[in-house]
């Protein structure tokens, strides 16, 4: 991959890009004290640790970056914050918004509210939205639809760089086949952080959609 090797020459011995690298073992995913996702027991997870093991090698250039994933919902929305410092990457805070109000557009306006205030307390550089699957029901793709373009909105006005993805990456991201429910992305989600507890659904997909981010951009 040409980027990568440009952003790998002139390193010495004694560079900070080296000192990861002897680290890398322990330190590619953190929330607090949880284990590194590599010891996840399977195939599939070690397969995506040897191709992120040059894409680590970028952290240098991004230490102190964050993150933000939001899985878009008019009633419920889940987030959550990556934080990229010199040893990994860090799981600094995930949650699930409730969004309030009766009508579509009072519940719009709690979404964006919600998000300004995540934004302005993180300050993030890249976010990363899920698209909106158009579904058998064609009305509730338009109201996905509208909290989507929320999301979009504000990130714009926190200057952040937007990325979207649809929901078959993000899911052939965590899971070998791709094909994972609800549930199964929430037990995926918890064995990649080796989390202690279960993640609610939407938060669950909010840290699915930020790993996949970082998965193709690191």
């Amino acid at each position: 991959m040409p980027r990568l090797q440009s952003r790998n020459k002139g390193f010495s011995a004694a560079s900070p890009l080296l000192q990861i690298r002897k680290t890398v073992s322990d330190t590619i995913f953190q929330k607090g004290s949880v284990a590194p996702w590599i010891r996840a027991p399977n195939d599939h997870f070690k397969a995506l640790f040897k191709k992120g093991v040059w894409r680590l090698f970028c952290l240098v250039e991004s230490v102190g970056v964050k993150v933000v994933a939001i899985d878009p919902g008019s009633r419920k929305a889940g987030y959550a914050v990556f934080e990229i410092r010199k040893k990994g990457v860090l799981l600094s805070e995930s949650g699930t918004f409730s969004v309030e109000g009766k009508e579509l557009p009072q519940r719009l306006l709690s979404l964006h509210r919600n998000l300004k205030r995540l934004f302005q307390r993180h300050k993030p550089k890249e976010v990363a939205i899920e698209k909106t699957f158009m579904g058998k029901s064609v009305a509730s793709g338009i109201t996905l639809s509208s909290a989507r373009a929320i999301c979009l909105l504000a990130a714009a006005e926190g200057n952040a760089r937007v990325f979207d993805y649809a929901p078959a990456q993000v899911k052939k991201a965590i899971w070998p086949n791709g094909q994972a429910d609800k549930g199964t992305i929430q037990r995926a989600v918890q064995l990649h952080l080796d989390l202690e507890e279960l993640p609610p659904p939407d938060e669950a997909d909010a840290i699915a959609l930020g790993l996949c981010h970082l998965q193709r951009t690191l």
